[in-house]
Parts: structure tokens; sequence; C-alpha cells
């Protein structure tokens, strides 16, 4: 039950609209919600006769602290809430891990020449959007079959303005070059309008493509150019077997995105189904461990789903009612610019779509958890194999990367249960690390990892795996030791190639695990757990590098000036303005510098040494 202090704290709510946010023993936030009266809702999770859904008679038991945040109207409330859900990460709500926006290809017509390009990001600009797609090998595949039929550009427009001879893309026929004038604006105009039209899924303009391409297929035959003429026939091969494909198709031409629900248990799966000019182009499906009610699941999910500059259809369909469906509809028409209809049918043609749409979180919910299963098989296989203490769910692994010791970085990635987790990705300068040593640069982000995590109350890995050998190894398990967790697994994934140069064996180039204890583990080539080992090691290889780079990048555009104390930005951009730049700077004498009347004497002596040290 709730304490005397949450419920007298509960019974002076007001009862206006809002946000509350229910708080745990350390002061963690459990679950946000938002509530046309404040009072009301807060009120019914610690009242015998009032929610009784099994999450309101848990949070009752866990809440220790109530927080609201009152707000003018409901669709306040429900912007703040998403905003709190993002921020906080609480337990009992549902989160989209992944809620970037798919991409689309994009045309805008008011160019003189438009270009084709992708975006993820709608906009109501005039521009022609295709999409979304599910995945950008989908839309790869669909943007280069674009520019092969239909010659469009897709260099950016200070490219497109500055060329003078044709580029590659032209050579191989995915161009047709109007940055130099081979074709001209009506021509590509027309050309132009023919990929919209087949983006748009006509077919009679699909068939009368098909026509234009036979026909100069014919004529680069009759020409002798068999090449030209092999590639419009492949190109007319393509068209036809899009044609010839089963795509699920509505009586209505309108733009939808049809929602199922499928629920076992406390697991839930949402699938939604995208449909533009009435046919189904792409979908998504995902799961929560929820025990909230289909049309809170339903609710929360729309929220988090269009808050971004995803595009918002016409038309919703959803499987079942949701409380708040007035104010989504309010926020999503400001969002889309015009009627947005929320509807749950119970007959008819839309009803089967939602149906169609339930069936497929069915299938993904089922698919899902068959993955769990295969995951888990292959980390109770891991721990058998690496003899560990504990099945491995949580696993770090650490990589170092340096250039003859400059710019010495480390990275941490994390995976839980065989997929990253990408929140707790974790990047080190090194700092105790003077010259180029990876085993002691690994002992370092090993040891300020753990301490970190310590600190933070975040749950220990399972365990820790270090790019390198027994010495890597030692190392991380010296410093594991030093962060006070000498229990933990520390293993070592060393190349093959390392290992035949010390052993002097021919181990046939695979990759090893090196056990604490030196033991040596192979496993075979094709076996899932040494692809899961690769994996997270490359992983972590991958996001040293990256910050590496980003590291040097950001030192090469440092100026010795920035290290001339008193001197601010306004007062170097006067100097290399006066000068002419960081040349001009170098030769000026000190008393140029001590005319100056915007920098002081002492400065204007230390920028005069700073470039004449040698003389002095």
């Amino acid at each position: 039950m709730a304490t005397p202090e949450v419920l007298q704290k509960v019974q002076s709510l007001p009862g206006d609209p809002g946000v509350y946010l229910l708080r745990g023993a350390k002061g963690e936030v459990l679950y946000v919600g938002k509530a046309k009266s404040l009072r009301s809702r807060v009120r019914s999770y610690f009242q015998s006769s009032g929610d009784t859904r099994p999450l309101a008679r848990y949070l009752d038991s866990l809440t220790r602290d109530v927080e609201v945040v009152v707000t003018d109207t409901e669709k306040e409330a429900l912007l703040l809430e998403n905003t709190f859900i993002k921020r906080h990460k609480p337990r009992f709500n549902i989160r989209l891990k992944d809620d970037k926006t798919y991409l689309s290809l994009r045309i805008d017509p008011r160019e003189e020449f438009p270009r084709l390009h992708w975006v993820r990001r709608w906009r109501r600009d005039g521009a022609h959007y295709f999409g979304p797609f599910s995945g950008s090998a989908a839309l790869r595949e669909t943007f280069r079959f674009i520019q092969k039929t239909f010659g469009l550009r897709a260099c950016s427009d200070s490219v497109f303005r500055n060329r003078s001879r044709p580029c590659m893309l032209h050579q191989i026929d995915r161009c047709s070059a109007p940055c130099v004038g081979i074709i001209d604006r009506e021509a590509y105009a027309n050309r132009t309008e023919e990929a919209v039209r087949f983006l748009r899924g006509s077919r009679e303009q699909t068939r009368a493509t098909v026509e234009r391409l036979r026909v100069a297929m014919r004529e680069a035959s009759a020409a002798m150019e068999f090449e030209r003429a092999a590639n419009l026939r492949d190109q007319i091969d393509a068209i036809e077997k899009s044609l010839e494909l089963q795509k699920v198709e509505t009586d209505s031409a309108a733009d939808r995105d049809v929602f199922g629900l499928h629920r076992e248990g406390a697991i839930a799966e949402v699938a939604v189904l995208h449909f533009r000019d009435g046919k189904l182009v792409s979908s998504r499906a995902d799961a929560f461990r929820s025990e909230l009610p289909d049309g809170d699941i339903l609710s929360s999910y729309l929220e988090q789903f269009y808050d971004s500059e995803r595009y918002v259809p016409a038309e919703i369909l959803l499987p079942a009612e949701v409380e708040d469906r007035d104010v989504l509809e309010e926020w999503l028409r400001e969002r889309r610019g015009g009627a947005v209809s929320i509807l749950s049918p119970k007959r008819g043609e839309k009803d089967e779509l939602v149906r169609l749409a339930s069936r497929n979180a069915e299938v993904a919910l089922h698919a899902s958890e068959a993955q769990t299963e295969r995951i888990e098989a292959m980390l109770v296989a891991l721990r058998s194999k690496l003899a560990l203490s504990a099945i491995p769910r949580r696993i770090h692994a650490f990589d170092v990367s340096n250039l003859h010791g400059d710019e010495a970085v480390g990275s941490r990635v994390a995976f839980d249960a065989g997929e990253p987790d990408r929140d707790q990705y974790r990047r080190f300068r090194i700092r105790t690390v003077e010259a180029p040593d990876d085993v002691a640069s690994i002992r370092e982000i090993v040891r300020r990892s753990l301490e970190h995590d310590r600190d933070a109350e975040i749950a220990a890995p399972d365990l820790v795996i270090v790019d390198g050998g027994p010495t890597q190894v030692r190392a991380g398990v010296e410093a594991a030791e030093a962060a006070g967790f000498p229990g933990i697994d520390v293993v070592g994934l060393a190349k093959g190639r390392s290992l035949r140069r010390r052993t002097g064996t021919r181990p046939g180039g695979e990759d090893r695990a090196v056990l604490r204890d030196g033991r040596e583990v192979r496993f075979d080539a094709s076996s899932a757990e040494l692809r899961l080992l690769q994996r997270i090691r490359d992983e972590a290889h991958r996001t040293a590098i990256r910050y590496h780079r980003l590291r040097r990048s950001a030192s090469r555009l440092r100026s010795p000036l920035d290290e001339v104390e008193g001197l601010g930005p306004k007062r170097r951009h006067l100097l290399l303005k006066r000068f002419g730049g960081l040349q001009g700077l170098k030769a000026a004498s000190l008393d140029d510098l001590i005319a100056l009347p915007e920098i002081p004497e002492p400065v204007a002596r230390r920028i005069h040494a700073l470039f004449h040290a040698d003389e002095a």
C-alpha cells in the first residue's frame, strides 16, 4: 500500500489536465501518465474501488511520491507526457527502442532539373515523397532502379551547378547529365513526370515506360549498340517483374496506417502496415512488456510513433478504442496540415485490414519469441564453452585506438541478450598512459567503466570481452579487481594470425577466445557463438576508431592561438583579419602587435613569443 504521505498528497491534487509521475523509493520514475483530471486519475491508483488494472495495484505498492505538472489543455498534457517518457524512460511505460523515422524518396518538381534523393522527414513543401521504406536496402534498390530507368540526377545542387563535364554516373547510364546540357529541360521534365507516376504505382504509366524502353532497345540494336540494348532489356525485365508482384491493395486509394495488436501474457506486440495510394508499401512491429490495457498501449504508441516529422496519413485504423482519440486527432491534424481520422472499425474492409495487421503482430511476436529462445540457447552454449560463472546475458566489450600514442581513446559497447544496448555505449579519453600501450589502456578503461557503473548503481556485466590475447586478458582481470569486481569473467578474442605468430601453429586464421587462465578455446568456424563474439568485438573496434577519428579531426582544427592566455575568439578573429591570416601574423613584429589598441601589451608579447621562441 502507498504511504500516508502519498495518500495525503493525492487528496490535494487539482482537477486540471496535466501529467503525473509516480516515483519509487529511490526517486526513480516508475510511470508517467496524462489525465483530463489529475485528481480523478491519480486517485484511482490508490483506491480499492478505483483502477482495477493489475498494473495499478502493483504501482500502488511501489509508489513513494507523486509529482504532477498542470497544463492548460489535454493536448499539452499529451506532448508533455511523451517528453517525460523519453527523458526518464519509466519502467512501466511502453517505449519505442528505435523511434527514428523511415527513409523516403523525394523529388521536388519546382526545381529546374529535379533531383532524386532520400530523406527521413516529410515536409509540406510541395515536393513529391515516396515511401516510407522499411529498410535502407529496399530504398537503395528502388533508388538505383529509378536512376537507371529514368536518368534523374542525384547530386547536390552545389555539385550540379559547378560541373563542367559529365560525371561517372552518366558514363554508366545512371544519369542523363542535365548539368552539362546533354538533355534539355523539357525532355528531363518528361522523364521526371514518368518517374513520379511510376513511383506512385500507375500501371498505365509503367506499361508506357516499358514500351518506350522497348523502342529505345530496338533502335540501339539496329544501330549495333548491343551493350546499350542489353542494359535496356534488363531494365524492361525488372519493370515487368514489378508488374507481376503480388501486392496487397485496397479499394480506396487513400493513405492510411493500419495498426494491429497481439498479446500473450505480459508481452504485447504492435504492428503497423503503411498503405500509400491504396497499396501496402512497408510494415514494422515492436514488442513491449506491459500490463496496460490495449487502448493505453495504442495511445502511447501513437504518441511516440508520430512524435517527429514522420509522415501522418489521412486515416489511422486501430484495433481498439483509445480514450484520448479527440486529442490525438487534433494533435495529428496540426502535424499533417489537414484532416486526420482515427477509427476503430468493427466490420467491412477496414476491419479486415486491422485483422491483417493484428495477424502480422502475432507472427512477429512468435518470431521474436523464437529468436529469444535461439539467443538464450546460444548464450547457454557460450557459458559452457568458455566455462563462465553465469550465462552472459549482459556483455561489455572494450577496444582502444591511437596513432603512435596521439589522441589515444577507448570504447565500451554493451550487448544485452545478444543485441546492442547503445544507451550503455561509452567512450574514453586515455588519461594515465603516455606512450602507445594498448595493455595499459585496456586496464584503464575497464577499471573506469566498472567504477562508473558501480557508482551509478548500474548492474555489472556478466562478461567482459577485450581485444587481444593473454596479456590483455590479465589487464582486464586486474582492472576488474581494482574496481571491486574480482568475480567478473574476462575473455580475450584474438585474431588467428596473432595466435599463429605467437604459437608457431597454423590454426587456419580463425579467431580464438582466450580465458583468464591462459587457455585458448576454439570454435567451429560457422558457430553462432563465435559470430556473436566477433560481432561484439568488431562493434567495439568500430566505435573506438570513429571516436579516434573524431578526436584527430578536432585536433587538426585547433589553432596555436588557442594556447595564448588572454586571447579570446573576438581578438583572434581581429588579428587574423588584420594580418591576412596566420602566416601574416607570424611575420608581424612585436611593435606591430603592441600598436593594436584592441590587444593588451602582455597578450601581444605572448603572441610574438609563440611564433619567435627560437629567436629568443
